[in-house]
């Protein structure tokens, strides 16, 4: 039996909250029948996604670990058939932004920047060159800058 892919994860945040788009586009997965668990874990967020296939394969498969905690109550997500994508809007327990989506600090290759979604929060700094972390490589970018 082959492993379970891991969806391709597009994040996006706001103070309040935090966006994800997870995109499941092989593999013939029953979007209808996918689980999602939103929880906390050691005082973060943890999202718990897996979608089978009609006979209960499992296809997609992902668990992770968020940067800071995050309110399950206000916290929820919608399940597109038609796109294939599931979408997850989780209110932060601090209204603060994040400088990177997932806890760990390790490249994560499924794991994107959703820039038709991103907006620059309003600051007294329009500044970006004093950031230090930021980077021209877009994957860098993803990992510090969000």
């Amino acid at each position: 039996m082959p492993l379970p892919l891991t969806p391709l994860v597009s994040w996006t945040q706001s103070k309040e909250g935090l966006f994800l788009t997870l995109e499941c586009k092989y593999g013939h997965c029953n979007l209808s029948k996918a689980n999602v668990s939103i929880t906390q874990k050691m005082g973060l967020g943890c999202i718990v996604f897996t979608a089978p296939r009609d006979d209960g394969v499992i296809v997609y498969e992902l668990e992770a670990l968020l940067y800071a905690g995050i309110d399950t109550q206000e916290s929820g997500h919608s399940v597109s058939l038609d796109t294939g994508k599931v979408s997850l809007h989780l209110h932060k327990l601090e209204k603060v932004t994040w400088p990177r989506c997932m806890h760990t600090s390790d490249k994560i290759p499924y794991l994107r920047v959703d820039w038709s979604d991103w907006s620059p929060e309003e600051d007294d700094s329009n500044d970006l060159s004093s950031n230090e972390s930021c980077s021209d490589d877009d994957d860098e970018y993803i990992a510090t800058e969000e």
